[in-house]
């Protein structure tokens, strides 16, 4: 018989032939609520005593998984491939594990070799199409899904996987059937009526569209805020202070800041609580009385009467048969700050230009970065200069291209969102990927080309080469997806037509 304290003082009394099962139990239990080092010790000790224990290496190498301790993970999932070398359940979970390590097409191949031993799992089928969406196989990841949902129907993740593998391909009807079926399957789904909400939009359905889009706030990964005071849903607010808060990139608040002026003609006083790169740009947009720097999810200590989410702004005002006052520009630079860089530009001849490369480098903005070679063939047109806003880190990862290719660095001069401002103000044109440069352009006045990958956001509609929201913005749409080369290569004639001597 052996005796031991294995955790928290609790005691199991244990021999090698009785049964397992109550330390896998109370192991569980520590991972549900969370106690994910009690479980991990607790398989260790079952791994003492039966070190072929198929499920405890399995059960050990979840709990890294959770806590993403990905290569202590694959060490103890390949344990169970030692045992069982077609245990799928394992291969599946190395293949999760890869993708979270941004290798995915070892992914790939794991889920691919997966289906070989259980063809009949949907869930592999899903897996592996959400991998192969992540580096833009479209058309194998949308024929993966559909795979997935005639195995199983009801597979409410596939469905919506589905419903966005043709999204991406602009099978915008197709999509919307199937994230109505996903919703027939869940109707509590968030991510269900937020995709389906994109959908929408995209379409420039922009009533329903946003009215789906609040379903946002139900997303897992959502920054919840907590407020004292109720949501907006009056018109009656003369003399009353609306806060609005942000929610998402820099690129959100000032596309939607835009509306902040409608309520303003409310005669209320407005107050925007936003992130602290972005509060001295705010200041001078229209509508906006008040600029708070955002410091807490909490109730900010401060007196309002009502609340509102900045992205929800557009569906108060529908709700409500408000038109939207279109004002161009409606962020304000003062002249002060544009003069601080005239000398600066004086110093180079012919027309200048502000390039933007690349944005945010999640997974799931891969489409929103154009490799700075293909800027190559703009920076040989003669008597026009080209300057980079990329930021700091951007810029020592592209040093060595940037002087190669004649491109003059900014990153030094730019402390904030004004610093940008002023200097596009200086500039002839901005020529940018989809990046809160590309709206902050076109909220100043300033003439911008947009380029846009073929899976482009909801925001810019779809095949217009007009923005919806800025006059003075035009959008390069790809072709074909991944060919920056080509949109280049338009861009560049353009170019040669507007600028020429």
């Amino acid at each position: 018989m052996i005796n031991y304290n294995p955790i928290n003082g609790v005691e199991f009394q244990i021999n090698k032939e009785i049964d397992l099962d109550s330390l896998f139990k109370q192991a569980s239990i520590y991972t549900e609520n969370g106690n994910i080092e009690a479980a991990v010790k607790l398989y260790n000790k079952i791994l003492k005593i039966d070190d072929k224990n198929k499920k405890a290496y399995f059960l050990l190498g979840y709990c890294y998984h959770l806590t993403n301790n990905f290569y202590e993970a694959l060490k103890y999932y390949n344990q169970v491939l030692l045992i069982d070398n077609y245990d799928v359940d394992a291969y599946n979970n190395i293949g999760l594990v890869f993708q979270e390590l941004k290798r995915f097409k070892e992914a790939e191949k794991i889920f691919k070799l997966s289906i070989k031993i259980d063809p009949s799992n949907a869930i592999l089928y899903n897996n592996l199409s959400v991998v192969q969406k992540l580096f833009w196989k479209l058309d194998e990841a949308t024929q993966n899904a559909e795979l997935a949902v005639q195995l199983d129907k009801n597979y409410l993740d596939a469905q919506i996987n589905l419903g966005n593998c043709y999204m991406s391909l602009g099978k915008y009807d197709q999509s919307l059937q199937t994230f109505n079926k996903a919703i027939s399957i869940n109707s509590n789904s968030a991510a269900a009526h937020y995709n389906k909400a994109l959908v929408l939009l995209k379409q420039g359905n922009l009533k329903n569209g946003f009215l789906e889009y609040e379903w946002r706030m139900k997303l897992d990964d959502y920054l919840t805020r907590y407020f004292s005071k109720p949501r907006l849903n009056t018109t009656n607010i003369y003399g009353k202070r609306i806060l609005i808060h942000d929610e998402q990139g820099l690129g959100d608040t000032i596309q939607f800041s835009r509306y902040l002026r409608d309520i303003k003609d409310l005669g209320a006083y407005v107050i925007l609580e936003c992130h602290s790169e972005i509060a001295g740009l705010m200041q001078s947009c229209a509508g906006i009385d008040e600029v708070l720097i955002r410091k807490t999810v909490n109730d900010p200590n401060i007196d309002y009467d009502y609340y509102l989410p900045l992205l929800s702004t557009p569906l108060f005002l529908i709700a409500n048969n408000i038109i939207h006052k279109e004002q161009s520009p409606y962020i304000i630079i003062e002249q002060k700050e544009i003069n601080r860089w005239v000398n600066f530009f004086k110093n180079y001849n012919g027309k200048k230009i502000g390039i933007v490369w690349e944005g945010k480098k999640p997974i799931n903005n891969a489409h929103r970065s154009c490799p700075i070679e293909e800027f190559a063939q703009l920076t040989k047109i003669k008597g026009i200069n080209f300057f980079s806003l990329q930021t700091k880190e951007t810029v020592r990862q592209n040093k060595n291209k940037m002087i190669e290719y004649g491109i003059i660095d900014l990153s030094d001069k730019i402390n904030n969102m004004n610093d940008t401002a002023a200097i596009i103000k200086n500039l002839d044109l901005i020529i940018s990927i989809d990046t809160s440069v590309a709206h902050l352009s076109g909220a100043i006045g300033q003439k911008v080309w947009t380029l846009l990958s073929s899976v482009s956001d909801w925001r810019w509609f779809d095949k217009s080469h007009k923005s919806p929201w800025y006059p003075n913005m035009r959008l390069f749409r790809q072709s074909k997806f991944g060919d920056w080369q080509s949109l280049l290569s338009e861009v560049k004639k353009e170019l040669l037509k507007e600028f020429s001597p």
